[in-house]
């Protein structure tokens, strides 16, 4: 049976219009998963609460660290799970992430073609599904991370605002602006190219940060930790920015000068907030150069 989101495209758009291989695809993805998005992510939220409070805090950490855990202070703790939190909340992003921005960026697949071909979940739900968890932790460390610096208080923040506002914008294009979903189907790939290359530095940042106060404690195991940890996050850095001008200068007719502005001023916060990752390691590792490595 066919649904209101599949049925109301199919009324909006002309013959020529739905033999275009991505507006129909992607505008039945777009009218049903705005319709989850705001519950989505309130459930998300709720899981990564019941998480810190219930698993981590009382349980796991103290578990896998014992004493070391417990001698913390209580806010020590608080961000302690924080860190270990972020690592399972962006990891399950990536892997969500990686086929539908490879596929639907590099391959140029529908948005409507199955995820994994026994089931009913598509690539389009994946990547929703995958902004939906970085959103909820973005939401979640706002509230709950008392030394976020005003830097990448302000990157979450756009971040947030960018994934919240796609759906609605996309959903509420007039149906005499048809053509306007190029620029935003356009927009959603620049978005996947941000979710897929963010991911692994901010994992590693947590990474680093964890290693640093448990298992990783002498000089030489930390300037090793630390040397890593730059180039990775140079490289980074460096290829996300590269990444998001190709595929901005790819798609830069059909993108609006509304959304060329957006994407331009992101990526000037995004690049500021990993070159700032980039300098705290490496006057970490100069540091400790000059003393003992």
């Amino acid at each position: 049976m066919e649904r209101l989101s599949s049925a109301g495209c199919h009324s909006i758009l002309s013959d020529d219009e739905l033999e275009n291989t991505s507006w129909f695809p992607f505008c039945v993805t777009a009218t049903k998963l705005s319709s989850y998005s705001g519950i989505f992510l309130s459930l998300l939220f709720i899981l990564y609460v019941f998480l810190n409070r219930f698993i981590l805090r009382r349980f796991l950490l103290v578990y896998i660290y014992g004493e070391y855990y417990s001698s913390l202070q209580l806010s020590g703790q608080r961000l302690f799970s924080l860190r270990h939190l972020g690592v399972l909340a962006r990891t399950i992003s990536l892997v969500c992430i990686i086929k539908p921005a490879f596929m639907l960026v590099l391959s140029d697949s529908r948005w409507t073609d199955l995820y994994f071909r026994s089931s009913s979940i598509t690539l389009g739900d994946m990547a929703f599904l995958s902004a939906s968890f970085t959103s909820a932790f973005h939401i979640f460390e706002l509230i709950f991370d008392d030394q976020l610096k005003l830097l990448l208080f302000a990157h979450h923040l756009g971040a947030i605002i960018m994934v919240q506002a796609f759906l609605p914008t996309a959903v509420n294009v007039p149906v005499t602006r048809v053509l306007e979903l190029n620029s935003t189907i356009a927009m959603a790939k620049i978005c996947m190219c941000w979710a897929t290359l963010d991911a692994p530095l901010v994992i590693a940042s947590y990474v680093i940060w964890i290693l640093q106060r448990t298992w990783i404690r002498s000089d030489t195991g930390l300037c090793k930790l630390y040397s890593s940890g730059f180039y990775l996050a140079a490289f980074s850095t460096f290829f996300e920015a590269s990444a998001v001008i190709y595929f901005g200068a790819r798609h830069w007719s059909q993108l609006s000068a509304l959304q060329v502005l957006t994407i331009s001023c992101l990526q000037v916060l995004f690049t500021s907030a990993k070159a700032k990752v980039c300098k705290h390691l490496r006057t970490a590792y100069t540091s400790l150069l000059k003393k003992s490595c």
